[in-house]
């Protein structure tokens, strides 16, 4: 695919001033908005077909970490937004007005919502809170150490939650389970501090991890299995393909042609695509993102739908890319992932119920 600029947005503190600019650390993408939140705490809304600027929601008083953007059935959407300043806020995109404000004791880094379930990474912490009761159902605090950095619920089963965490452990919960201890069934060794991961695989049954020292691992969730671990894959890339890679972005998963995406960047704000094979491991270059960015890349967005590309960066653009070759999506299919030829070449990274480990210094969440 050949990924070309289409348009960018310049997110800006004071409108119209195109020297008075703030990075934009976290977007969330429909089919009708972009929420883009900045450096100062505020989060912007912009049509995402005109690409101008429609509310700006005030409200945080410090950096907000996530941002979650839920569609109604009555063609409204909400938005909701996770901060240091130890509050989600619930905001109503119609109306552009906050409906909704929760507390916690501890900064909020990462949430996710199912139906009127909301669970949230505060601290060390997941809390698991219900909107309609407006009240805390259960909280687990000796699974982390650490700042949990990134929760989901299971895609196909929401009585299960994963989490990841500073600490470097990858935990799974199962919500069926009435005591808090045997609810956490398995505990995985990053042995990196973990800054974010995603699910894949047709019944979502395999995670990727990104470490905060850009290292990327595969695990199967009900084996307990890391089956890759992909060392300095910066190095490796930047030597194979002979493009400095810096840092990763995200990974990215195409369900219908089972394939798998990293996201890399450099300095200059350069994005390299490259397909993860299911079988080897090995990688491919793809596409490339080219002079849209000058900056640090902070988030990538992919609509498998319209074939558009939205990113955004420490430069304060928000960059909307398309595919210039083709009218639809082709992929060949990646072959499934076979568990027992993998594990067969693991060197025992299969794990058990772990004990948490210790830290000496504590880091913020990327």
């Amino acid at each position: 695919m050949n990924f070309k600029l289409a348009s960018s947005i310049l997110h800006t503190v004071q409108i119209g001033d195109p020297d008075d600019i703030c990075y934009v650390l976290y977007f969330s993408v429909n089919g009708n908005i972009v929420a883009a939140s900045g450096s100062n705490n505020l989060i912007k809304i912009y049509n995402r077909k005109e690409k101008v600027l429609v509310n700006i929601l005030k409200g945080h008083t410090d950096q907000i970490h996530e941002t979650l953007l839920k569609d109604k059935t009555d063609g409204n959407a909400i938005l909701l937004s996770c901060s240091s300043d130890k509050t989600v806020r619930i905001w109503d995109m119609y109306q552009a007005s906050l409906v909704q404000t929760i507390h916690q004791q501890d900064e909020i880094f990462s949430i996710d919502l199912y139906q009127n379930f909301l669970v949230m990474g505060c601290s060390n912490k997941l809390v698991l809170y219900d909107l309609v009761k407006k009240s805390v159902i259960r909280t687990f605090d000796s699974s982390h150490t650490e700042d949990i950095t990134r929760v989901r619920f299971h895609p196909n089963d929401p009585t299960k939650i994963v989490s990841v965490s500073m600490d470097g452990l990858i935990c799974l919960y199962d919500l069926n389970q009435a005591d808090d201890e045997e609810a956490i069934i398995s505990v995985l060794n990053g042995e990196f501090p973990l800054s974010s991961f995603g699910f894949f695989g047709k019944n979502s049954e395999f995670i990727f991890t990104l470490s905060t020292q850009e290292r990327l691992a595969i695990w199967d969730l009900a084996s307990g299995t890391r089956l890759k671990e992909f060392g300095d894959l910066r190095q490796i890339l930047t030597e194979r393909f002979q493009k400095e890679i810096n840092y990763f972005v995200n990974v990215d998963y195409h369900l219908e042609s089972n394939n798998l995406f990293l996201f890399a960047g450099d300095y200059q704000g350069n994005i390299y695509i490259y397909l993860i094979n299911q079988t080897t491991w090995e990688l491919s270059e793809f596409s490339q993102l080219l002079n849209g960015h000058s900056d640090i890349v902070r988030n990538i967005y992919w609509d498998k739908n319209t074939l558009e590309l939205i990113s955004s960066s420490e430069d304060s653009k928000i960059s909307f890319w398309q595919d210039s070759n083709q009218p639809t999506m082709e992929f060949k299919s990646s072959p499934r992932i076979n568990i027992d030829e993998n594990n067969n070449n693991n060197n025992n990274n299969s794990f058990g119920k772990q004990n948490p480990k210790s830290k000496n210094n504590k880091s913020n969440p990327y």
